[in-house]
């Protein structure tokens, strides 16, 4: 799918491509035309209604057929790991411009 410039900003590749994957392909699969091309405009319209703040009457909910907790990351666990990663990253790498000896480290 694509979209002109002013849905750019709302509708992201990667939006369109978790619509895609949850709400649109699965129904694809099993040979479902109707009801995935409904469902995947249903996803797109829900996500421009919640992004401008407007309400559509008697639109219908978009059904996805995958979880998605397995996309979602809570901000502790980034922190977490970029917190070990810099620990191990200064555990291999050598200090420069240091060298060891006798159990500690000096200036070269």
């Amino acid at each position: 799918m694509r979209f002109g410039y002013g849905l750019e900003g709302t509708l992201t590749d990667g939006k369109i491509g978790r619509i895609e994957d949850r709400y649109i392909v699965p129904y694809l699969k099993n040979n479902n035309w109707e009801d995935g091309i409904k469902n995947g405009y249903n996803a797109l319209l829900e996500e421009v209604c919640h992004e401008y703040n407007i309400t559509i009457s008697g639109l219908n909910k978009a059904v996805s057929t995958t979880s998605e907790s397995f996309f979602k990351v809570s901000p502790s666990m980034i922190i977490a790991t970029l917190i070990m990663l810099y620990i191990v990253v200064r555990l291999i790498m050598p200090r420069r411009g240091y060298y060891y000896r006798n159990n500690y480290y000096r200036r070269i």
